[in-house]
């Protein structure tokens, strides 16, 4: 085989990453470490930097708006006889505001008094007269000079400043607007930055962007203590850092705090942060570059046998056991090339030895015909067990069997049909024998009348034919060239356990012809002799949808066949071969599609009976889901007969509760939990509530049924 190259080897192999991993650990480890520890440490400054300087930078903002007010009242107070003079002169819709009061974002000026409430203005006011007298009289009487108001529609928002005149009993009341003092925040912070204003209530006032308005929409009123930092995120997921202060007006203006918010992007404040961690990470890929280098030489050398034992198993993954691994000289790898090819052949000859059983199992679970399966039992045992003569005596009684003995040669075939069947010692002598299967030598064994033993050398292993526990009759084989081991008659027990079950099938299904309901409660027993995991279940199932249908008055006709349906849900599990019933793990697809099959097979089964055919519906359309993503036809809603939307629902509750090889059962509590969320969606609605009203109600019993797996490894 050709040496793969380094590439494709390096990529492949667990050996070549295990080592380049020790290299990369011994060599990186440290570096990583030391930066990651420094990076955290740099993080974390940086994040106590950012959130520190955005609150210095609320509190500048917020000396800068103090100074701001100053300026206004230094200029109405230099300007104040100028002022009161113009108002009293100004008409009440506005006459034009002195240039001087323009340039600081005053918009309009005027002057209350109770004596004269309604002077002219200078300027124009964004708010109604009402609200400019109500201000100068809180001015007048309890000393509130500032007011914030947050704008509308068509009003900016703006503040209303009001002082006392001096000597006078009056109150000058100017408008401040917002929007003029935009100069202020782009002269103090960059332009990433964004700024909002907050009324007392937390109302909006005035924000830089109207995202960022958003985003603090909801933490402003809930803005706790003077100053702090809150970590925030907008609609498009950005992450902000956003300081606050709230300016305390009340000391000077005698109003209430408002908060005063600016924020700035943490791409931003980590900027130095994100160039740290590009420059560790280039030191951390040319560090793995050199350590790739460096390894590639020692793994080279180590890999091409382990790349040619994968390719091996890669064959045997795919199902191709043929393939052969090379088996190097005597060294390490030469000898697992041997034993892989050793255990290739192993399983290669277990492959093989599984299929026929499973082709036997089809075999005997779907002929009905005594005879038929006794000579299947006897031919499928000859083929994987090779003794030199088989024997099979059933007890009188056995459905179908129209002979009572068969026997077989490995040389001719069926060699004998006689009317001498399982003899009354024979069967006192193996019901008190509980063992399932003995191995003696031949003088050991109770002889038939006339029957003499073949000498001591000769060995016989001799497997009773049991179902449900009665005792159908006995397999002998004989084995003279060899001495059978333990897998020869382990094999041969399976057989004829599945013989067992057959012969009882095959007894359940001749009942059917004489009695109806006789022949129901038959083949539930027969579907549950296919495993123990759902020993009961269709009697439970039964009589849960016969209630719930009750329940939901559809009548005492509905209620009888639906119990008689809940008998036969699952007849077509017959045709499903045990090792798939009673898989412990998830079944892979053809298993899936076999599985999915048993209502389609139960259909058929029942369609050629005329008392049974009204049962066809549920039958077949038990596993369909309400939204249609059940089998086998994906029907949905409406479209899903009644009866078997009814009966999804016990099968399902009872299932739940009770235990598979695959999971333990579940209390009802949490049965009940499971089916909640299936509401809609595997099960109709209405016909669950009805369920689960029954249940809260008590009038429906959920069984607990047996332990399935302590009875499973009993009989295994």
């Amino acid at each position: 085989m050709e040496r793969p190259k380094l590439v494709s080897v390096f990529l492949r192999s667990r050996v070549a990453r295990r080592v380049f991993l020790r290299y990369l650990t011994t060599a990186l480890v440290p570096a990583l470490l030391v930066g990651v520890g420094g990076l955290a440490l740099m993080a974390h400054s940086a994040t106590d930097s950012a959130r520190e300087t955005v609150r210095k930078d609320a509190k500048l903002l917020g000396h800068a708006v103090f100074q701001r007010l100053d300026v206004l009242e230094s200029n109405l107070i230099g300007m104040e006889s100028v002022l009161v003079e113009g108002c009293r002169s100004a008409s009440p819709e506005g006459d034009a505001l002195p240039s001087e009061l323009v340039k600081i974002g005053v918009a309009g000026v005027t002057v209350w008094s109770a004596k004269q409430p309604s002077l002219g203005v200078l300027g124009r006011f964004s708010d109604p007269r009402w609200m400019i007298h109500e201000l100068a009289r809180d001015a007048r009487d309890r000393g509130r000079r500032l007011q914030v108001v947050p704008g509308g529609q068509s009003a900016a928002p703006h503040v209303l400043f009001a002082r006392h005149l001096a000597g006078e009993d009056g109150i000058l009341v100017a408008e401040l607007r917002f929007t003029e003092m935009a100069w202020l925040i782009n002269e103090l912070f960059p332009e990433e930055h964004e700024v909002a204003f907050f009324g007392h209530k937390g109302e909006q006032v005035y924000a830089t962007s109207r995202e960022f308005d958003a985003m603090l929409a909801v933490e402003a009123p809930r803005l706790a203590g003077h100053s702090g930092v809150l970590a925030l995120e907008d609609d498009s997921g950005a992450e902000w850092i956003v300081g606050y202060w709230k300016l305390p007006l009340a000391s000077v203006y005698g109003a209430p705090p408002a908060p005063l918010c600016i924020g700035v992007p943490q791409r931003i404040a980590y900027a130095g942060l994100s160039q740290f961690g590009l420059f560790f990470g280039s030191l951390l890929l040319a560090a793995l570059g050199i350590v790739f280098v460096m390894s590639s030489v020692q793994i080279r050398r180590q890999l091409a046998p382990i790349d040619s034992l994968g390719e091996v198993v890669e064959e045997y993954a795919a199902g191709r056991l043929d393939a052969r691994a090379p088996e190097h000289e005597n060294d390490e790898f030469g000898m697992l090339g041997r034993r892989i090819n050793e255990m290739a052949a192993h399983l290669d000859a277990q492959r093989r030895h599984e299929w026929r059983r499973r082709e036997h199992d089809r075999a005997l679970l779907s002929s009905i015909d005594g005879n038929k399966i006794a000579e299947t039992v006897l031919a499928a045992v000859d083929e994987c067990c090779e003794p030199d003569l088989i024997e099979l005596s059933l007890a009188g009684g056995v459905v179908g069997a129209r002979s009572a003995s068969f026997v077989w040669d490995r040389t001719g075939g069926l060699a004998q049909k006689t009317g001498q069947g399982l003899s009354s010692r024979e069967r006192l002598y193996y019901e008190e024998h509980a063992e399932s299967v003995l191995i003696r030598d031949t003088a050991e064994l109770p002889q038939r009348p006339g029957e003499s033993s073949l000498g001591s050398r000769d060995q016989t292993a001799v497997i009773p034919l049991r179902a449900n526990g009665r005792l159908l009759g006995l397999l002998r084989l004989r084995f003279i060239s060899r001495a059978p081991n333990a897998e020869t008659v382990r094999t041969a027990a399976e057989l004829v356990s599945q013989a067992g079950i057959a012969f009882h099938n095959a007894e359940l299904i001749a009942r059917l012809e004489n009695s109806s309901e006789e022949i129901l409660e038959a083949l539930a027993l027969a579907v549950d002799a296919k495993s123990a995991w759902t020993a009961g279940h269709s009697q439970r199932t039964s009589r849960l949808a016969a209630e719930i249908a009750e329940a939901m008055g559809l009548g005492h006709a509905t209620s009888v066949r639906l119990r008689r349906a809940g008998l036969l849900h699952d007849v077509g599990k017959l045709g499903i071969p045990p090792e798939v019933l009673d898989k412990p793990g998830p079944l892979d697809e053809e298993e899936r599609q076999a599985m999915q099959e048993h209502p389609r097979i139960g259909a058929r089964i029942l369609e050629p009976v005329a008392t049974l055919r009204e049962l066809v519906p549920v039958v077949l359309h038990h596993h369909e889901h309400y939204d249609g993503t059940g089998y086998p036809d994906g029907l949905a809603g409406e479209q899903i007969p009644l009866e078997a939307r009814v009966f999804a629902v016990a099968d399902l509750l009872d299932a739940l509760v009770s235990e598979r090889p695959y999971r333990t059962s579940m209390s009802l509590e949490d049965a009940l939990e499971v089916m909640r969320r299936e509401r809609g969606r595997q099960l109709d609605p209405h016909v669950l509530e009805v369920a689960l009203r029954l249940i809260e109600d008590g009038r429906l019993r959920v069984e607990a049924p047996s332990q399935p797996r302590e009875f499973a490894e009993v009989h295994r």
